[in-house]
């Protein structure tokens, strides 16, 4: 402990302009060369409130050492990258304020990670100001609302029906006037963070500088995330197999794999075949015959895919016989599901 305030006196020592704050003396006013927890706590809020008394009153004490330990610690101790950063005191003192005197308890951290994002350099100059009045001027909901769209920008999340990636334009577009959602859009569009049907790049990097990782998590809001991988079906029964192939698309997209349509292939050889992904399922029936030329064909398309064949019955036969030199299921009436289940986890075993 004692060596941690000797290295911060001497960052403190480094020369400034009576503009500039070095994160390290505010470090040392607020007792952060102390281990956080215990006397930590009393140290903070003791030490930090006498330097900062004139921005807060009694009752804000605990949001006070909530602030100053978001901005200052990571993972239980200081930064040294942070300790060594600078930031201008109207910054620092405009932020302290407007955390102080918010009506929103919940806005704390996003004041501290913005703090400690002006001090790293994350954000531009001409951004800083329109930054810190922007989060003292939105909601906490529209903080989380603005979140939510960066999430759903920035990952593959899983649509509550169908294989594409949820939009965002589903949320920042549409909305009942007067809504929640709609007041969000109005307020953040305002600030010049929505761009249309999307977030704009101040606005992603907004979110991006109030937020801790975890907030920015798909899980944080309960989604989903398709798996890096996406599956092309090929039946080669006809119409009947349209029916297996819906079935086997369902069950892909519940184990969070895009299936990317279903195509029906003859024993005419059809060259313009695009499948421009890593996985294969063919879906056939025992019993059906296949040329030659088809089996090549499938051959060529499966080549350094991950692949499986699923052979459904048809009700004349158990037996079943794979075209291709991938692996092959068999898919009965009466287990027909917990079949295709099977399968389905088959492919899965590949980036297990």
């Amino acid at each position: 402990m004692e060596r941690t305030t000797k290295a911060l006196a001497e960052i403190a020592k480094h020369p400034a302009t009576k503009t500039i704050l070095k994160v390290a003396d505010i470090a040392l006013l607020a007792g952060a060369s102390l281990t956080p927890g215990g006397a930590a706590v009393y140290e903070v809020s003791k030490i930090g409130l006498e330097k900062a008394s004139k921005y807060v009153q009694q009752r804000n004490e605990l949001r006070i050492l909530d602030f100053h330990r978001n901005f200052l610690y990571r993972d239980g101790m200081p930064e040294e990258q942070l300790l060594t950063a600078e930031l201008e005191e109207a910054n620092f003192h405009a932020l302290l304020n407007a955390c102080v005197t918010d009506i929103e308890d919940e806005k704390t951290v996003p004041y501290a990670n913005l703090t400690r994002a002006i001090a790293l350099g994350k954000v531009s100059q001409p951004l800083r100001r329109h930054y810190i009045v922007s989060l003292r001027d939105i909601a906490w909901d529209h903080l989380d609302f603005l979140r939510r769209a960066y999430v759903v920008t920035k990952h593959p999340i899983i649509p509550p029906k169908g294989n594409l990636n949820l939009d965002p334009a589903t949320l920042l577009t549409g909305n009942q006037p007067g809504s929640p959602k709609h007041l969000a859009v109005v307020s953040l569009d305002a600030k010049g963070f929505i761009d249309g049907v999307k977030l704009s790049d101040i606005g992603i990097k907004f979110v991006e500088s109030c937020s801790n990782d975890e907030d920015l998590s798909p899980y944080a809001f309960g989604y989903q995330t398709w798996l890096p991988h996406e599956c092309t079906i090929i039946s080669l029964i006809g119409n009947q197999g349209i029916m297996f192939a819906t079935q086997v698309q369902d069950e892909l997209i519940r184990q969070r794999i895009k299936a990317k349509g279903i195509m029906t292939l003859t024993n005419e050889r059809e060259p313009h075949i695009q499948t421009a992904i890593d996985w294969v399922c063919i879906i056939t029936a025992n019993g059906t015959p296949h040329s030659p030329e088809l089996s090549a064909q499938l051959s060529g398309i499966i080549n350094g895919k991950n692949s499986i064949q699923l052979v459904f019955e048809d009700g004349t036969s158990e037996d079943y016989v794979a075209l291709v030199g991938s692996t092959a299921i068999p898919i009965r009436k009466k287990t027909q599901q917990i079949d295709i289940t099977k399968a389905v986890s088959l492919l899965l075993q590949a980036v297990k």
